[in-house]
């Protein structure tokens, strides 16, 4: 920015204010129906998730069930 505009810019690491943790278990269910004549579109999802220990990262787990 010094050489095209002639102006001193000081940067700085981008700082996060605050940090979001899972803690405790939770589940939750949606539902996406669109029936407009024909065979229209439905489905139906159940997300849980679960805390885990610090450190021990991510687990994602797919239970797909086809009906």
């Amino acid at each position: 920015m010094r050489r095209k505009f002639g102006v001193d810019v000081a940067t700085d690491l981008p700082r996060i204010p605050f940090k979001e943790t899972i803690r405790k278990k939770v589940e939750a269910e949606g539902k996406h129906k669109k029936q407009t004549g024909g065979h229209g579109q439905y489905g139906h999802a159940w997300l849980r998730l679960e805390p885990r220990e610090r450190g021990e990262g991510y687990e994602f787990t797919d239970k797909i069930v086809a009906v």
